[in-house]
């Protein structure tokens, strides 16, 4: 999975499913409140490999959190 935000800059990237985006730019930073685009590349024993693209929202409160 890779994460880009709105001007195609990558801030996350994983091989793995048991590593989920933690909102943070490459394990830095935090990430600013905004939509940001993802792409998955899926491949198995029992179907064929898939690449998808879609988007999700970040929102973060007042205090960052």
């Amino acid at each position: 999975m890779t994460i880009f935000d709105r001007w195609g800059h990558v801030v996350y990237e994983s091989e793995s499913m048991d590593q989920p985006w933690d909102g943070k730019v490459n394990g830095g930073a935090d990430a600013v409140s905004g939509v940001y685009v993802y792409l998955y590349r899926a491949k198995g024993h029992y179907f064929e490999a898939d690449k998808r693209y879609g988007h999700v929202t970040l929102i973060r409160g007042s205090n960052g959190r």
